[in-house]
């Protein structure tokens, strides 16, 4: 199933959590995700990036038996550059 309609706030990513590579840190909270959701204004993200934020006051919820967290922009670390072999 398809995401809601929904419009995402200037600054706003919906994030399922995912990675496409093997990168692990060990010493820290960050997450790997899959963003799934830009705001209209996001010009650095695109959906399908996979990224690396910190969850610290990410919304939390479920939609279709999936997981999202819905942060801002500031909490991304980096945007990591896979491609599939």
């Amino acid at each position: 199933m398809a995401l809601p309609d929904i419009i995402l706030q200037r600054g706003e990513l919906l994030v399922t959590e995912s990675s496409g590579s093997e990168i692990q840190f060990e010493n820290n909270g960050g997450i790997f995700g899959q963003i799934e959701m830009v705001s209209d204004v996001s010009d650095n993200y695109g959906v399908g990036n996979y990224i690396w934020f910190n969850p610290e006051g990410a919304v939390l919820f479920k939609f279709d038996d999936i997981s999202y967290s819905l942060i801002t922009v500031d909490k991304v670390l980096f945007i990591e550059n896979y491609s599939a072999p």
